[in-house]
């Protein structure tokens, strides 16, 4: 069963939406919204958006689990800001399990363009390989960030990753900090010193990732 409703208008060139609601079967998404005219400068963007989603079957058949998401995209239209906070759990999707994920995107304060990212699993299947912990975060902006990651896995033993890198004229850029892989009955893997100083570089057609050992 779909049901929706709410208040949107048209009012001095934008739209303005106030507790607009989107059902279906037990899963319910609520919308808040300010929608400025982009012709007109310095316009404000505001988009408020809540999901509950206690039942994601409903929606597919192939998905099972819970989804619950909040989150806000406000400022400048050119140039807006986003916020994102989001829980799944006894998340299914074909050959993909994860017991429990927690997502955090939130802007860093007087940077206009930079964020921080937290991503956690817990107890994970990923194409058949179980992950007993994945987390990662993140810093920085689509011009130049960084990232960390731990993984601990029964079957792939312990990863530890640290990369800074850019984006820039179509060109991604990257320096590992670290990045080494403990396994069982294996020996440990690490990147060769000449590695964590030497650059990596990708365009759409070439990549060149130097020498990884």
């Amino acid at each position: 069963k779909v049901a929706a409703n709410g208040a949107l208008k048209f009012e001095r060139g934008q739209w303005q939406g106030s507790n607009m609601n989107l059902a279906l079967g037990d899963n319910k998404l609520i919308l808040n919204t300010r929608a400025p005219n982009k012709s007109l400068p310095n316009e404000q963007l505001a988009l408020e958006w809540k999901l509950t989603a206690p039942a994601l079957n409903q929606i597919a058949n192939s998905l099972q689990g819970a989804l619950n998401s909040t989150g806000v995209i406000s400022g400048d239209v050119r140039e807006p800001r986003l916020q994102i906070n989001a829980q799944a759990d006894q998340l299914a999707w074909g050959n993909y399990a994860i017991e429990k994920l927690l997502l955090k995107l939130n802007p860093r304060a007087n940077l206009s363009k930079d964020y921080e990212l937290q991503l956690d699993a817990t107890r994970a299947q990923m194409a058949g390989q179980p992950i007993t912990q994945l987390s990662l975060k993140g810093a920085g902006a689509l011009e130049k960030h960084s990232i960390d990651g731990q993984l601990d896995s029964p079957t792939l033993g312990h990863l530890s990753l640290g990369l800074d890198s850019s984006w820039k004229d179509k060109i991604w850029r990257g320096q590992w900090r670290e990045l080494s892989l403990s396994a069982k009955k294996l020996p440990r893997w690490y990147l060769a010193p000449e590695s964590l100083r030497a650059t990596m570089e990708a365009d759409a057609t070439h990549a060149d990732v130097n020498k990884l050992c």
